[in-house]
């Protein structure tokens, strides 16, 4: 994602694109990579999961905040505690392991995948 590499076929999103994040309805952040627009189209209509779950949503953007998701403690019921921080802080790696980096979307428009497909995606 520091990259801003398609999680689809790996290749650079440039600045200038939209890019898509695939995820449930309502996100405010992601942890799996955005995708070109035509990679996002390819995924919906190959992966059966996708293809069939009724509530997945697309946010098309032109760029993203990274920030770092870290585990910052245990609780005493022995459930991992996170902590949230700009990415490459310094001091966040001194708060704990990274566990995921998270793109939050800038300026984003939030459609449901199937009228996104029906109505917008590009032709494969």
């Amino acid at each position: 994602m520091a990259k801003r590499l398609c999680g689809i076929c790996s290749a650079s999103i440039k600045t200038t694109s939209r890019l898509v994040f695939i995820g449930g309805p309502n996100a405010d952040f992601y942890v799996e990579p955005p995708t070109h627009p035509r990679c996002a189209a390819y995924a919906l209509s190959v992966c059966p999961v996708l293809a069939a779950a009724d509530g997945v949503e697309l946010t098309i953007s032109r760029s993203y905040r990274l920030r770092e998701r870290r585990i910052t403690g245990v609780s005493a019921e022995h459930h991992l505690i996170y902590g949230v921080f700009p990415y490459k802080d310094p001091e966040a790696r001194r708060r704990g392991p990274l566990d995921f980096y998270l793109a939050f979307p800038e300026a984003a428009e939030q459609v449901p995948a199937k009228e996104w497909m029906a109505h917008r995606a590009p032709k494969l």
